[in-house]
């Protein structure tokens, strides 16, 4: 906080330690979270995140425990399979003429329960029988097995229902396969986490990717608040930061009404696909459209990562930020680390 004084810093943190401090920074956090949600984030599970966040600020010792009882919540409420913007089950059903024929809801809610047993059966593996020649290298092995399973059901050894259903389990697969990973080298550590904290970190409640904002258990374990200090200082940086994607998010909202004045063609939802029917943009359109396009992406990723970083922080989880001044680096891979934290090292 360089923009006031350490003196005044000392007095809010003494102020945020108090339950009237808590409150008042809960309710600054509800409204940023409803305001970030022109970003995408908590779009599906507003009043998940805030009662979240809500709990683990009173939580202190058990704050770790909510976890697994919010994961519970979201996926039951929003299941996240990993194919509900992606062309995969679309196919799979047209192909194997079953379309119209599946109830969704239930094909989802079922392949997530699956997918949940999946998830504790391979922990508890990890953990029982750590000299297994497969438990050794436990990442490779996972992802071969996914590996496995993609070639089968892109296959025709198997048609019909049980193709969907596997269609279905393996983009749900493919949407949490890194926070297996990461579960599974925390199996392997001197001192692993609890079972209960491995599934809170399946689907956290702050938000993620593909790739956990967290990097896992064990993270959240050494970034956990142990004293209300901790937490006073974790909360305050958290709604600073979000603060600072919540300006961030303005100015792309007006750069992207520049752009529709200026009668720019959106390239993705636009022109690509006019252009793919044969439509036809001068060279230089093109151009501009391509470089807008890039801005606005590169300027969402960092507003929406660090909303997601502010909402773990309220929650008393001081991680680091996803984006932090890239620009400063020196290297490729230096880079892409600053740019994106929680990418996997295996994507980067």
């Amino acid at each position: 906080m360089k923009l006031i004084s350490p003196d005044l810093y000392e007095k809010l943190l003494d102020f945020a330690e108090t339950n009237d401090g808590k409150v008042a920074l809960l309710g600054v956090f509800g409204i940023l979270l409803y305001i970030g949600r022109a970003a995408n984030l908590g779009s599906s599970g507003y009043w998940t995140i805030l009662l979240s966040v809500i709990a683990c600020t009173f939580a202190e010792k058990h704050r770790l425990r909510i976890l697994p009882l919010a994961m519970i919540v979201l996926l039951y409420i929003y299941p996240f399979t990993g194919w509900s913007t992606s062309h995969v089950m679309e196919s799979a059903l047209t192909n194997n003429g079953l379309h119209g024929q599946i109830n969704l809801y239930v094909l989802r809610h079922s392949t997530v329960g699956a997918f949940f047993i999946f998830y504790l059966t391979v922990l508890y593996g990890a953990a029982r029988f750590k000299d297994w020649a497969i438990f050794r290298r436990p990442v490779l092995a996972l992802v071969l097995f996914f590996s496995m399973l993609l070639v089968l059901a892109g296959s025709d050894a198997i048609r019909g229902w049980p193709q969907v259903y596997l269609w279905s389990f393996v983009s749900t697969f493919s949407a949490y396969i890194w926070f297996l990973s990461y579960a599974l080298q925390d199996c392997q550590s001197r001192n692993p986490s609890p079972l209960y904290v491995q599934v809170g970190m399946l689907h956290p409640f702050w938000g993620a990717t593909t790739a956990p904002y967290g990097k896992g258990a064990a993270y959240i374990r050494q970034v956990e608040a142990k004293t209300p200090r901790e937490l006073a200082t974790s909360q305050i940086k958290g709604l600073k930061l979000m603060l600072i994607c919540i300006g961030m998010l303005g100015a792309k909202t007006c750069f992207k009404y520049l752009t529709r004045k200026l009668h720019i063609p959106d390239f993705e939802d636009t022109l690509l696909p006019h252009y793919l029917r044969g439509a036809s943009y001068s060279i230089p359109v093109c151009w501009v459209s391509l470089v807008t396009a890039y801005i606005e992406w590169v300027a969402f990723l960092p507003i929406w990562g660090n909303l997601v970083v502010g909402c773990a922080r309220m929650a008393g989880f001081n991680i680091l930020r996803s984006t932090y001044k890239p620009e400063r680096a020196t290297s490729i891979a230096e880079f892409f680390n600053r740019f994106d934290y929680y990418l996997p090292a295996f994507n980067r």
